[in-house]
């Protein structure tokens, strides 16, 4: 009885160890900000920088950028090393990747991931449409937004871990489609803060905003003219 509790053990062992297998890791960033958000380069940026801050991922993953102003080139940022279930993260994190450039003032910038064994050279080797791409913009369903203060909160359940000290935007991407046989959702594949972006609710947000202050300014002149 023992030898056969044994031989079960190690087979749920190995095929929880298998890349891209279902598992509750740890931290969990789905619980952070969902909302269809465009992100926008500040008035008078001509280059920002990525801190590479964490990667649990099953595949092996490609962070790109693209600015609007050249919406036909993806200009590589880092590519990880797939980590699961080992903590074997590449790039180092904490990492820090300078001067990327962007071209013109107050364009929107957004960031990519395809994942795949390899990690895909370019966005055309994205092949695989449950490995990506994965897109920052109007409708990004693979991808969390949290503050620095977030995300140094919730580092304090892994190690090793990257620090955030220097930017407010952290960006946690999940590395399959929800579509996916082993999607986990927990948002920890590949995370990674910037100094570029700045966070624009997109219009339907905007509108509930400004009905909402219409609302409270009618109410005020009634309670006035009361």
């Amino acid at each position: 009885m023992r030898k056969y509790l044994l031989k079960a053990t190690l087979a749920v062992a190995a095929l929880v160890a298998l890349p891209g297998s279902a598992r509750a890791d740890k931290p969990n960033l789905s619980g952070y900000t969902f909302l269809p958000t465009v992100f926008y380069a500040a008035i008078g940026v001509t280059s920002f920088d990525v801190q590479f801050l964490f990667g649990r991922q099953g595949y092996s993953s490609t962070l790109w950028y693209q600015d609007t102003n050249i919406p036909t080139v993806w200009n590589k940022i880092l590519s990880t090393k797939g980590a699961y279930p080992n903590q074997d993260i590449v790039p180092t994190p904490g990492t820090i990747f300078s001067n990327l450039a962007v071209n013109g003032t107050g364009q929107e910038v957004k960031f990519r991931i395809c994942s795949g064994t390899p990690a895909p050279a370019t966005p055309a080797n994205c092949t695989n449409p449950l490995l990506g791409p994965f897109t920052t913009g109007i409708v990004a369903p693979n991808v969390r937004t949290l503050t620095g203060a977030q995300w140094n909160a919730e580092r304090a359940n892994i190690t090793p871990d990257g620090a955030n000290t220097a930017y407010g935007t952290v960006f946690a991407f999940e590395d399959q489609s929800s579509r996916a046989q082993y999607y986990d959702g927990d948002f920890n594949d590949v995370v990674f803060a910037t100094s570029l972006a700045t966070i624009v609710p997109e219009p339907t947000t905007v509108a509930l905003m400004a009905f909402g202050m219409l609302g409270l300014a009618a109410a005020a002149r009634r309670r006035r003219s009361v």
